[in-house]
């Protein structure tokens, strides 16, 4: 196993915290300890401009709104 395989999971949700959210979710796939960790970040910070379009991002946004509890309101 390699070293990053062996940081404690505190240490990869810190480092998790400050990318954003679409970075730390592609970071997950270099491990398949990592596969679902993005899911508890306490905030996703998304960026419209990396989505194809506005709808695209929308949509996503809408997703993660109606799953989350309590739920998220996008401006």
């Amino acid at each position: 196993m390699d070293r990053l395989n062996n940081l404690p999971d505190m240490l990869i949700h810190h480092i998790f915290s400050s990318m954003n959210t679409k970075n730390a979710i592609q970071t997950c796939v270099l491990s398949k300890r990592w596969n679902n960790l993005w899911t508890y970040l306490l905030s996703l910070s998304f960026d419209s401009r990396s989505f194809k379009n506005l709808i695209s991002f929308k949509n996503l946004c809408s997703k993660f709104s109606h799953d989350a509890n309590p739920p998220i309101f996008i401006a």
